[in-house]
């Protein structure tokens, strides 16, 4: 019976302790929802009937999610290319009466020669980023960087 009464008397301090803990954890700023450029602004964006469409390939020296019509200083980042693949944004704006619809499969690029590209569906690209050398070695960087600053961070510790 005491062990109970105990207890009782501890819950409130116990429920404020586990509240604050997770009031700590939660974001303390507002998120913003990231506004993308007009498609109008990107060079060689084409317009037809109220439709304006963009295509732009990310730039691999750019932070990947960086919005491509404002300059950004230049860092490494995963070199798409030598993974296999060119990820690319298309960015429409409708200001036509009618609804735009895309559809993924019908995507294509078209390179030097004529050459016709069929678009990877996500899991198409998934495997073949993960396949590739440029992978291995980005990961095994970031490994190594990992533990590098694990080291340091026990030695300082």
């Amino acid at each position: 019976m005491v062990k109970m009464s105990i207890l009782r008397s501890y819950w409130p301090l116990v429920a404020a302790l586990l509240a604050a803990s997770l009031l700590a954890c939660a974001a303390k700023t507002k998120l913003r929802p990231q506004v993308l450029t007009h498609p109008s602004r990107f060079p060689h964006s084409l317009g037809s009937q109220g439709v304006v469409v963009a295509v732009v390939p990310f730039d691999g020296r750019q932070d990947v999610y960086r919005d491509p019509g404002e300059p950004g200083p230049a860092r490494p980042d995963f070199d798409w290319l030598k993974a296999g693949v060119r990820p690319t944004r298309i960015i429409l704006a409708n200001d036509s009466p009618e609804a735009v619809r895309l559809d993924p499969t019908q995507v294509t690029a078209v390179g030097e020669g004529g050459v016709v590209y069929q678009a990877y569906d996500p899991r198409e690209a998934a495997d073949a980023v993960v396949a590739s050398e440029a992978f291995g070695a980005h990961l095994r960087r970031g490994l190594k960087g990992a533990l590098a600053g694990g080291a340091l961070g026990a030695g300082v510790g």
